[in-house]
């Protein structure tokens, strides 16, 4: 499932961002819309 794999913890520890998710109509599935960078890092 793709809502799976593109969620909100993901983009934060993976990417280093705090993404915003929304569902697109046309396909149902999960888009990043819009994100901020985050200062910290992960060990």
């Amino acid at each position: 499932r793709s809502d799976e794999v593109l969620t909100k913890n993901i983009l934060e520890k993976v990417f280093n961002i705090d993404g915003v998710l929304d569902i697109d109509p046309r396909t149902g599935k999960p888009i990043l819309v819009t994100y901020d960078l985050f200062c910290q890092t992960y060990s």
